[in-house]
């Protein structure tokens, strides 16, 4: 396939390696009656084999000369369907079918990959599984535990359990990125969290080198005493900080917290 010319700007770095390409949907294994949104397409070399396995599917394409391109090879597959869109304001709701299934794929743009997480994670209706393809230095964050927790690493366990399928080498890129990557799987909670443990997480790692306790007492107007209060039901000090405590932990401290 001859690849068309990266732009920098829109973090283009287009996978030739069919091993990886074979990982990748492997580990998305297509499901009957599924729809697959595949995000940031590319030239397409993901999407013609995805189109052989999906019973529906959506490729999200930013770049409109690429999204051009991609509507005129699949302009005789009906159950393909190629949006030029930014995935950061594009609703699912649109091109999916009412309580239809489907899962999610892409090489996503490393510099956007938090914002796209987000997006998918917590504002999309729930997917059966999502395959991304980020950088290996983001995949360790994603994947962290107490007590090197971050704010990445939380936000997206507390919506999905998430593993590490391979890493990828620069070289099955063109262009080659200057970093390794990785291929992650998440599987989202049947159950989401409850609105606004986000926010209340990213507060408290506003200031990851402070006392925990100092920090949330001051995001929720509390007195320090009343946070620790609540830290040590968890078992938790009044010298922990945010990076030592788990999901389960967020979860049981947003609670009391917020709710009580």
């Amino acid at each position: 396939m001859s690849l068309p010319r990266a732009k920098k700007a829109l973090g283009q770095n287009f996978l030739v390696n069919e091993g990886v390409r074979n990982a990748i949907i492997s580990a998305l294994a297509p499901e009957p009656r599924e729809a697959i949104v595949e995000i940031g397409p590319g030239p397409g070399a993901l999407t013609a084999h995805l189109a052989q396995r999906a019973h529906r599917l959506v490729a999200i394409e930013k770049d409109p000369a690429l999204s051009h391109d991609l509507a005129a090879t699949f302009i005789n597959a009906p159950s393909v369907r190629i949006e030029t869109a930014d995935v950061l304001t594009w609703d699912p709701r649109q091109a999916l079918h009412k309580n239809e299934a489907y899962s999610v794929v892409g090489n996503i743009p490393y510099n956007i990959t938090g914002a796209i997480l987000r997006t998918v994670l917590e504002t999309w209706p729930r997917p059966r599984t999502i395959v991304f393809m980020v950088q290996k230095e983001v995949a360790e964050r994603m994947m962290a535990q107490p007590p090197h927790m971050n704010i990445l690493a939380v936000c997206t366990q507390l919506f999905a359990t998430i593993s590490r399928v391979m890493n990828v080498a620069p070289g099955s890129f063109r262009p080659a990125p200057r970093v390794f990557s990785s291929v992650i799987q998440l599987t989202p909670h049947a159950e989401r969290p409850h609105d606004g443990i986000c926010a209340f997480v990213r507060a408290g790692f506003a200031h990851p080198r402070k006392h925990l306790a100092a920090v949330l007492g001051e995001h929720l107007s509390l007195p320090r005493s009343t946070v620790e209060q609540h830290l040590a039901t968890i078992q938790k000090t009044a010298a922990s900080r945010a990076q030592e405590l788990s999901c389960e932990d967020w979860k049981t401290l947003f609670s009391s917290l917020q709710i009580s």
